[in-house]
């Protein structure tokens, strides 16, 4: 088998998921870009929802889960 004939079966049998990764480029490249990044925290959030919650030493779980709303609150209003 000569080399060409070789490149000619590697790209014919590559050749759906080249369209498919053309297709989600040319999607991807549609979507508005802070659509997009509402997504990519949303999935964040549910994959960090996923790991326990430990809270810091010296601290107990409600003290911690306090001061994270407390802080998330400031952080709030600073962005308004």
């Amino acid at each position: 088998m000569s080399e060409l004939a070789a490149v000619g079966e590697a790209l014919a049998a590559s050749t759906p998921y080249m369209v498919m990764f053309a297709i989600g480029v040319v999607t991807g490249s549609l979507v508005p870009a802070y659509y997009a990044q509402e997504r990519l925290r949303g999935f964040g959030r549910a994959m960090m929802g996923r790991l326990p919650y430990q809270p810091p030493p010296g601290l107990d779980r409600e003290q911690a889960m306090r001061a994270a709303v407390e802080a998330a609150d400031a952080d709030d209003v600073k962005e308004e």
